[in-house]
């Protein structure tokens, strides 16, 4: 039971971090969002830190672009409904192998069943919430 928890947990986390570095922000945003790093490295004389800021900027503006990242985010929100259907079609397959189990009557399975049954609507819950924030940020693209 600790090992599901953690990796919930270490997966919810990395949703948070992988999100806080989205590839779908707006060009504006990344510069801004570059700019505001490079001025406290270079605040804290942090010149490794700053080189790498700079071409990380430099990048931006050479590469960036507003269609892009539209096109970016609209493939990011395919992605993420079909991850939403392939979670969906594995929670209904969970809920047939605990019908059959409850069938069977063995509650050793029942009960193993029915966890990989929260385990996928776990599952689910996390890939619905991944869909609602690619369709946000597409959104805020889109206008």
């Amino acid at each position: 039971m600790k090992k599901v928890i953690s990796v919930l947990m270490c997966s919810g986390l990395l949703t948070l971090t992988s999100h806080a570095f989205a590839t779908t922000d707006s060009c504006e945003d990344q510069k801004k969002d570059i700019e505001a790093k490079l001025a406290i490295a270079t605040q804290y004389s942090n010149t490794s830190e700053q080189v790498r800021l700079q071409k990380a900027l430099d990048n931006v503006n050479t590469y960036c672009t507003e269609s892009r990242q539209l096109n970016r985010a609209e493939q990011n929100l395919k992605k993420k409904e079909r991850k939403v259907k392939q979670k969906e079609l594995n929670l209904e397959d969970a809920k047939d192998e605990l019908a059959e189990a409850k069938l069977d009557g063995r509650q050793d399975r029942v009960s193993k069943k029915e966890r990989k049954v929260k385990e996928k609507t776990l599952d689910l819950e996390e890939a619905q919430d991944e869909l609602k924030q690619a369709q946000e940020d597409y959104k805020k693209l889109n206008n």
